[in-house]
């Protein structure tokens, strides 16, 4: 997916300056998966081959400017080849480059209010599992706390909230709290939505506060568990809200994204010298 005209991680947000990481990350990319040193010529050829163009001379700037930053180096006269820098710089590009197709794919669920409904539902939860905890507080046995423990230590690699609170719904001793929660927390889209919300947010990480709830639980401390899980959800529902009023907005024309993949012309003020 291409990126859009917006700012890139060095904050840039001018043509140019999108347009030269586009480069630099395709340059950089290039670097990284080939087995030899590459000089302009042939890194020209093959940035063609992916789709992207320009000259061989604008990819000698490119290249010079990322010699400059550390990113590449030269390997006698064989060419460039990447440096542990231009590694970490290729990395961050990428992240920088999923988290752009995140925002675009996210515009395109909220057209659908896709956020009303999640924000309906995290307002019902913060009242429900308020009582939750309390209900845990009173209610949870010893294996209901190893369990909660378990959940937070053993979670998914794209996290775990839904099977926390389910956990934590259950240690209520109340079945249909427990019922009520396992609704609300299911839905596939829903629950993808909203982890991906909350990862460019950056409000993903939700150990600390399942900690402070265990802990509270297991200390029998009911206002201490209830402050835990009320500022976690609220965490969450101003991070929903926050990326919903940034990011309802049209999206950016798509030939001119493609426009700003294709076409690029190297580093910003870069010369032949």
């Amino acid at each position: 997916m291409p990126y859009p005209s917006s700012p890139g991680p060095d904050g840039g947000q001018d043509g140019q300056n999108t347009s030269f990481t586009i480069a630099e990350r395709a340059v950089l990319e290039v670097l990284a998966m080939s087995d030899r040193p590459m000089g302009a010529a042939s890194m020209q050829e093959r940035l063609s081959d992916l789709g992207y163009q320009g000259s061989e001379a604008t990819v000698g700037r490119t290249l010079r400017a990322m010699d400059r930053k550390g990113f590449t180096r030269q390997s006698d006269n064989r060419g460039r080849v990447l440096t542990t820098k231009g590694h970490e710089r290729l990395r961050e590009l990428n992240q920088h480059k999923t988290r752009q197709e995140l925002e675009g794919q996210l515009r395109q669920l909220l057209r659908s209010s896709t956020v009303d409904d999640i924000l309906d539902i995290l307002s019902v939860r913060h009242v429900l599992e308020r009582y939750v905890c309390r209900e845990a507080v009173n209610r949870a046995s010893a294996e209901d706390i190893w369990q909660l423990r378990a959940a937070i230590r053993t979670r998914r690699p794209a996290g775990d909230m839904p099977g926390f609170h389910s956990l934590l719904a259950q240690a209520s001793g109340n079945q249909v709290l427990a019922t009520l929660v396992e609704l609300l927390t299911i839905g596939e889209m829903r629950h993808q939505t909203l982890r991906a919300i909350l990862t460019v947010q950056d409000s993903l990480d939700d150990m600390e506060f399942h900690e402070k709830v265990v802990d509270a639980i297991e200390r029998r401390d009911a206002n201490a568990a209830e402050k835990a899980l009320d500022m976690h959800l609220e965490q969450i529902i101003t991070a929903v809200r926050e990326f919903a009023s940034k990011n309802l907005v049209a999206a950016p024309d798509e030939k001119a994204a493609e426009t700003s993949r294709t076409h690029w012309r190297g580093a910003p003020g870069a010369h032949d010298g």
